[in-house]
């Protein structure tokens, strides 16, 4: 039987942690397949100021589900964890050993849910499975854990028009991230920007509702006809990776198109090459147009 498990610790030297627990897995549990990098993510479900290691290891066993969860619950005792999840109240914890799913076994009893039952909303889960199992088929959603992650990748994006402290806090994270130049942003400042015609602010946030991405559509009215420029795109340097710069792009050329633009624009550095390529793939094209820039001092 194929079973696969997922490890996380927030407490002491947490990579040795998850790596002692690996070992005390292959000789109780069975043969170790695959097991993912260790992936550093925030804490979920309860603040602690200990972020987590974690990783999904994939073993071959003749054990028996039940047989298993007596042993992983065993070695995280050894490995100095005193207590469990109670009601959703969530601790610090050495070690934390969970069944995520064996073979095509669906179990629900009071001690033991297979599989686990948040498997597919735990991003600090899907994105170690799917470095080592992409095409996995989760047993009751009969889907990839690759499609399951794409899911969870999915953002949703908001045309800002009130600032807000929570707004004003992401803005002032994100853009030090495109410009070492950026100047920080004020409330005040902040809501002129969103009460400018001209001007619309984006932001994505993350299936836990942070904000992750940030862009601006800037509209010009000329006697040409309506031009739009897509400017300060920005993705959390934690949240790369995602798809969310493609997923803010194709909404702006959607809203763009509703707002009457003839073209939508943007410039790129040519360093910024993987940058590039997606603007690229996303129909953008190269112009032989020089940019002229002349600073105006006050």
């Amino acid at each position: 039987m194929k079973l696969l498990l997922a490890l996380g610790s927030n407490l002491g030297a947490k990579e040795a942690q998850l790596q002692t627990a690996i070992r005390a897995l292959e000789m109780r549990v069975g043969t170790l397949l695959k097991c993912s990098r260790f992936y550093t993510t925030a804490p979920v479900d309860f603040t602690s100021d200990n972020s987590f290691v974690n990783a999904v290891a994939l073993f071959e066993t003749s054990l028996s589900p039940e047989h298993i969860l007596e042993i992983t619950q065993e070695i995280e005792r050894e490995q100095g964890r005193t207590s469990k999840t109670v009601d959703g109240i969530h601790t610090d914890r050495t070690i934390d050993i969970d069944l995520l799913a064996c073979d095509t076994h669906i179990i629900y009893t009071p001690s033991l849910q297979v599989p686990h039952p948040r498997l597919h909303l735990r991003r600090f889960v899907l994105e170690p499975l799917c470095e080592i199992l992409p095409e996995g088929i989760h047993p009751q959603l009969n889907t990839t854990y690759t499609r399951l992650l794409m899911k969870l990748n999915t953002g949703t994006i908001t045309h800002e028009r009130t600032a807000t402290a929570e707004l004003l806090d992401a803005l002032n994270y994100l853009l030090p991230q495109l410009s070492s130049s950026a100047k920080e942003l004020t409330l005040e400042r902040l809501q002129d920007l969103l009460n400018c015609p001209t001007t619309r602010l984006y932001t994505l946030r993350d299936e836990e509702g942070k904000i992750r991405a940030t862009t601006t559509l800037s509209l010009q009215e000329l006697i040409t006809g309506t031009k739009a420029w897509v400017e300060d795109v920005v993705v959390d340097r934690e949240a790369r990776g995602r798809g969310y710069a493609r997923q803010l792009l194709q909404h702006l050329a959607s809203e763009a198109q509703n707002l009457g633009a003839k073209s939508l624009n943007l410039t790129s550095r040519p360093s910024r090459e993987a940058a590039n390529k997606l603007y690229q793939s996303e129909g953008y094209e190269i112009r032989e147009t020089n940019v002229y820039r002349k600073t105006v001092k006050k």
